[in-house]
């Protein structure tokens, strides 16, 4: 039987960018001379990481956040992931509502 990979809570035009993106990534990853320090690049982020990037948010608020649209998720399976640039937004919209 073939695998196949379910993607929920993302659009097609989402996944396309995501993918143009990490196509263009490994070209420029492919064309450039390697070096000792490299850095990994995450597409999607679990709710541990995203809780760190945003001092340590509680779970079941992240899934409140997600559920609401508060904070932009998407499911792989059944979990819940989140993208960088989303959470980067999430942070730049609560600092300038906050000054």
């Amino acid at each position: 039987m073939a695998e196949s990979i379910l993607f929920n809570g993302i659009s097609l035009a989402d996944f396309k960018s995501m993918m143009t993106g990490l196509i263009e990534q490994a070209i420029e990853k492919n064309t450039q001379p390697t070096t000792h320090a490299t850095k990994e690049i995450k597409l999607a982020l679990t709710r541990k990481e995203v809780s760190a990037m945003l001092g340590g948010v509680s779970t079941p608020t992240l899934i409140e956040w997600s559920k609401t649209g508060y904070l932009k998720s998407f499911n792989i399976g059944r979990k819940i992931r989140y993208r960088p640039a989303d959470v980067q937004e999430f942070i730049d919209n609560r600092r300038k509502a906050a000054a």
